[in-house]
């Protein structure tokens, strides 16, 4: 059904993953109310034990919101 709603769309498939540092100092910038804690390296480890295969991931570790969007629109592995 997605498949078909989105037929006309150029749609990207990116799991964007971090170290395990750099995801804590990033939620500690949010709002207390918002932060998940060790509940960030949980899901952390969770997405890298899911199948999407090498390709779809993207480390943003060193990489800023404006690098890291060039990359998804410029490179052809994250085509769906």
């Amino acid at each position: 059904m997605l498949k078909e709603k989105f037929k006309n769309y150029n749609v990207k498939f990116v799991v964007l993953l971090v170290d395990e540092k750099t995801i804590i100092e990033r939620d500690k910038t949010r709002s207390v109310d918002c932060q998940m804690n060790e509940r960030c390296i949980i899901l952390l480890n969770d997405f890298k034990k899911y199948n999407f295969g090498k390709d779809y991931f993207l480390d943003t570790t060193n990489l800023s919101i404006d690098k890291t969007i060039e990359i998804i629109e410029t490179m052809e592995k994250f085509n769906a």
